[in-house]
């Protein structure tokens, strides 16, 4: 066998074996059931701008656009691309910035993968993403939001039975639209609600 033909078979070998032997789940997240109680009513425009990091936070990005959009709480909005906030109004800036693994999860893992196929186990606890919703009124700062959103990857051979458990565990989807809707939940005493409903 060639080395080029022993190198597609053993990098195959590889990534299979990261893919199926993980567990992942998000975790420092808010619980949406009881934020999603709370309800209430803007009519005041809020113009609202997203800034990230496409490729790494798109799906949470979506969920976060998909909650302002959806009409139960701010009924007049505007997506914003304008470089300073608007002057008049409520503005929102959501930046959702990652927060990579540390060099030696990384190491651990690409090593426990590439020397034993995950026999040795490997994890990280510290990668995931920090996002803010940086406030405004009328032009002027009023609160930036800060929440902590942490992902633990393991990898291990033993993982590999239950590997289906990573089908009900929060995903990056969750994480960002329970982070929205503390934000949401956070930004009340800011606002001039019209009607408040539980």
């Amino acid at each position: 066998m060639s080395k080029r033909i022993f190198f597609k078979y053993f990098s195959i070998i590889i990534c299979i074996t990261f893919f199926i032997n993980g567990c992942m789940y998000y975790r420092n997240i808010p619980d949406i059931k009881e934020l999603n109680k709370v309800r209430y009513s803007v009519d005041n425009l809020l113009y609202y701008q997203l800034i990230s990091h496409e490729l790494l936070d798109y799906v949470g990005i979506e969920k976060v656009e998909e909650i302002l959009k959806s009409n139960n709480y701010f009924n007049n909005l505007e997506r914003y691309f304008g470089y300073a906030p608007p002057e008049k109004g409520y503005y929102v800036s959501i930046k959702a910035q990652y927060r990579p693994a540390t060099v030696k999860a990384v190491c651990a893992m690409a090593l426990s993968t590439v020397l034993t196929l995950t026999a040795i186990p490997a994890w990280s606890t510290q990668d995931g993403f920090n996002l803010y919703y940086e406030f405004y009124v009328d032009g002027k700062k009023v609160r930036t939001f800060y929440y902590e959103i942490k992902r633990f990857i393991g990898i291990w051979i033993v993982f590999l039975p239950f590997v289906w458990v990573n089908l009900f565990t929060s995903s990056k989807k969750d994480a960002f639209e329970a982070t929205t809707y503390q934000f949401i939940n956070d930004v009340q005493p800011y606002l001039n609600i019209n009607s408040k409903n539980e």
